[in-house]
């Protein structure tokens, strides 16, 4: 599903479960509203849940919403708050949604700032008849079409991610080797999880429980292991802040917001406040990012156009050079 269709289903979900309809037959009635391969797996859940299984359970295995939602829809299952947690899930992907209609926008100048970038160099030896047609456009169309070809498959892989961890880890890997986006991804992962875990606490589910789900679903493995290590040790009776402050994958801001959330009895409170401040500064992130590549791209042609005017008027300088005795 994509975003849009993603806060429609939960909408509509909250609707018809608030007015009395089952599980069961709330996913058929929104399977028969859906078309294409959102029905088949909206048809996929509801035959699990006509066979008693749980709601967590029908979609972890129908694969019809994001691996990050399956915690909190096991949280809203278990604490009997469906239709609270399926409200704020609609606008969480409503606002998901918008935020890449505005990226999308944004990037609609630098799109055609690339092209520029890529057919203007080869029409002065086109003009020049230093090369063809044919291989003019090999070299600036042919260039454009993989770009695009590339741009989208990336994009493709990156929706898919949310369905399945396997692509979500490897997705990460891959981006945590770009230098400019490596912070900016890890960031990402702390705040899913910590927003993960404040829903699920939210919803008074035992925080072992919340946090060995909330890690399981998390792109960065890291988070996972760790929480497997610490887990047990908590347990154990040992010092909540002093073992979370042992993973170095915790920001001290999130180890301090657990621990005085803990000690206050608000836990959930203290970790939407964090969550909710590393989401703007994610956004604000990508906002620059996204505001100083046509910049960049811009400069780029400048240059080029530069580099192009400078070699053409030094080659009819060295033809005037030899001919002038």
């Amino acid at each position: 599903m994509s975003f849009a269709n993603l806060s429609h289903f939960y909408r509509n979900f909250a609707e018809l479960y608030s007015a009395g309809i089952d599980v069961a037959s709330t996913v058929e009635s929104l399977e028969k509203r859906s078309s294409g391969h959102d029905a088949h797996l909206l048809k996929i859940a509801s035959h699990n849940l006509r066979k008693g299984r749980s709601l967590h359970y029908s979609f972890k295995v129908a694969h019809c919403v994001p691996i990050f939602d399956l915690p909190l829809v096991k949280a809203a299952e278990d604490s009997g708050r469906v239709v609270d947690v399926f409200k704020n899930l609609s606008q969480k992907h409503l606002d998901t949604h918008e935020s890449i209609k505005n990226i999308r926008g944004s990037l609609i100048k630098p799109f055609f700032t690339f092209t520029a970038a890529l057919m203007f160099p080869g029409v002065t030896d086109l003009f020049t008849q230093k090369i063809t047609l044919a291989q003019y456009l090999k070299g600036s169309l042919g260039v454009l079409v993989l770009v695009c070809s590339a741009c989208y498959m990336i994009y493709n892989y990156w929706q898919q991610s949310y369905f399945n961890i396997h692509k979500a880890r490897n997705l990460y890997q891959i981006v945590s080797f770009l230098p400019f986006l490596n912070n900016l991804s890890t960031r990402i992962a702390i705040e899913k999880f910590s927003s993960t875990l404040a829903f699920m606490q939210d919803s008074s589910i035992d925080f072992y429980e919340s946090l060995k789900q909330s890690a399981q679903c998390s792109a960065n493995p890291k988070i996972q292991s760790a929480v497997d290590r610490i887990v047990p040790k908590i347990q154990n009776g040992l010092d909540l802040n002093r073992t979370l402050q042992s993973e170095t994958v915790f920001p001290i801001d999130l180890v301090t917001a657990i621990s005085l959330g803990s000690q206050s009895g608000k836990l959930p409170d203290f970790l939407k406040r964090y969550s909710e401040g590393l989401k703007k500064q994610n956004e604000r992130t990508i906002q620059t990012m996204v505001k100083f590549f046509p910049i960049f791209l811009y400069w780029m042609v400048v240059g080029q156009i530069v580099y192009l005017i400078v070699n053409f008027y030094t080659g009819y300088l060295d033809q005037l050079l030899k001919i002038v005795p």
